[in-house]
């Protein structure tokens, strides 16, 4: 049975009561219901955590692999640095091994020296953007922010 089934299970349970006694004669049946429903959500929980667990790893190993990709990189851009630095623009082509060549190409590129002296036509300019940090702050000092507002939220937290 899932969890759902078993929420709506106690939500709608009938008890059955002896008009003798007064007593509630299947309570028996409630505990299990409830049992079944607190194993079930237990189950979920311990799953969630080794999601959990298992993106952390994930992630940790992702940030190992980011640095190391990092050094590489750094390392590859230093000696394309050292052999322009040795080339001096000129191309090379070893006879006895195809698999390397280095040539240079001309490309172009656009220095500005004083970006107020350009025309609007060609500039772009960023959207703006909300200081969700000082709205909230003044927001909850008492102040109206117009078209804003400060609601509060359940968050869940399994440890």
């Amino acid at each position: 049975m899932t969890l759902y089934e078993l929420t709506e299970q106690l939500a709608n349970f009938d008890f059955e009561i002896d008009e003798e006694t007064g007593e509630i004669t299947n309570m028996d049946e409630l505990d299990q219901i409830q049992m079944d429903r607190d194993e079930k959500l237990k189950n979920c929980v311990l799953w969630y955590k080794n999601c959990k667990a298992e993106a952390d790893a994930l992630k940790a190993e992702k940030m190992n692999l980011q640095k190391r990709q990092q050094i590489a990189e750094k390392k590859a851009e230093r000696m394309k640095s050292y052999l322009d630095f040795c080339l001096k623009g000129e191309q090379f082509t070893p006879k006895d091994d195809v698999r390397v060549r280095v040539s240079y190409r001309k490309s172009d590129q656009v220095l500005c020296d004083d970006i107020t002296k350009v025309s609007d036509e060609y500039l772009r300019y960023k959207e703006p953007e909300l200081d969700k940090t000082k709205v909230k702050k003044d927001i909850k000092a008492g102040i109206d922010v117009d078209g804003c507002k400060l609601i509060t939220k359940k968050n869940i937290q399994i440890k």
